[in-house]
C-alpha cells in the first residue's frame, strides 16, 4: 500500500460518547476507510473479553452436554466425497506429543479409553497424501 502521508485527528464515537486521538494514514486508491483495532477499542466499537462469566452456570443448566462422550446417531451420519482430479498434499506439523513421551503416558491411556468407548478407531492403513 502506498501511504503518501499521515496526520493526527480526534475521532468521535457519538453513540458511545467516546473520543480517541489517532494518527490517520492517507492510503492511495483505498476504497474504504480503515480503523485500527486500538482506536476501535478506545471508541468502544469493539470490546476485548478477557474473562469468563462464572455466573452463567451453563454447566449446571445443561449437565448432559458436559458429561461423557457423545456419539452421533445414524440418521445424522455424514460422508465426505472426494473429487477424483484433486492432487493430495501434505501439511507438516510437529507432533503435539513427542513419540518417546507418548509410549507410556496418560496420552496413550486416554486414547485407549476412547477406543474402548468406540468413539474412534485406530487406523490400519496410511491415508493417501495425508502424511509426508
Amino acid at each position: 500500500m502506498k501511504c503518501p502521508g499521515k496526520f493526527k485527528a480526534q475521532l468521535h464515537a457519538s453513540s458511545m460518547g467516546k473520543t480517541a486521538n489517532e494518527e490517520i494514514y492517507v492510503v492511495k486508491n483505498l476504497e474504504r476507510s480503515l480503523l485500527g483495532r486500538k482506536a476501535a477499542m478506545v471508541l468502544k466499537l469493539i470490546m476485548q473479553v478477557d474473562n469468563v462469566n462464572k455466573n452463567a452456570r451453563v454447566f449446571e443448566k445443561y449437565p448432559e452436554l458436559f458429561t461423557g462422550l457423545g456419539r452421533m446417531k445414524d440418521e445424522h451420519s455424514y460422508s465426505i466425497s472426494l473429487k477424483e482430479d484433486v492432487k493430495p498434499f501434505a501439511v507438516t506439523v510437529p507432533r503435539k506429543v513427542p513419540l518417546p513421551l507418548y509410549k507410556e503416558t496418560k496420552t496413550k491411556k486416554e486414547l485407549e479409553k476412547i477406543r474402548k468407548q468406540e468413539s474412534c478407531r485406530k487406523s490400519r492403513d496410511r491415508p493417501n497424501g495425508a502424511l509426508p
